[in-house]
């Protein structure tokens, strides 16, 4: 995403967990990128909040059920549902 723009950033430290980076942020260690549904968990946070609507700038998201145990019929139609729901989107991409 950088790149394209002929920027190269220094990341000093990444994490995984949208809540304590936006807490680095609020005490004033930073700028980072965080999902916008962040800023429905903390509205309030002394941050300023830019949306980056680039291709680049996208997330991955995985459904998990547990393996070995017995889905409902109700969580089986919703696993289908998205499944399908997904591929027919990404192909539209």
């Amino acid at each position: 995403m950088f790149a394209a723009y002929g920027l190269r950033p220094a990341v000093v430290c990444e994490g995984d967990e949208p809540g304590a980076t936006q807490d680095l942020i609020s005490a004033g260690l930073g700028i980072g990128l965080v999902p916008a549904m962040s800023l429905r968990a903390a509205p309030h946070a002394p941050v300023a909040w830019a949306r980056l609507d680039t291709p680049e700038a996208r997330r991955t998201l995985s459904m998990v059920w547990r393996r070995d145990a017995h889905l409902s019929a109700a969580a089986g139609r919703f696993r289908d549902f998205a499944a399908d729901h997904f591929r027919t989107f990404e192909s539209a991409d």
